[in-house]
């Protein structure tokens, strides 16, 4: 799979699980999200065991699947929930706050 940032990656549906396909309609993340949220500037929120978490474009694990709720990132800034407590991520999930 490439890793060019501007390629584009598609969430899809299978069995009801989540995964992403290229633009060739070739699977490059298999169907094993129970949510997924569509690739910005290369990091997709997914939802795994009632956790989410955020991966890259080849499914390496950015933030682990511990977070209640992850916001979609703004101006370079998302917030998180985990055990009941607010913090402020990056778009990678380094805590800022």
């Amino acid at each position: 799979m490439s890793t060019d940032p501007a390629v584009r990656i598609l969430r899809f549906k299978h069995k009801n699980k989540w995964g992403y396909i290229n633009a060739k309609g070739e699977e490059v993340i298999p169907p094993k999200y129970n949510t997924a949220f569509d690739f910005k500037n290369g990091t997709a929120i997914v939802k795994q065991n009632n956790y989410y978490g955020l991966i890259d474009k080849q499914d390496n694990p950015l933030l682990s699947f511990e977070y209640e709720m992850i916001e979609p990132c703004i101006n370079g800034v998302r917030k998180a929930k985990k055990d009941g407590k607010y913090v402020l991520l990056d778009n990678f999930g380094q805590i800022m706050i």
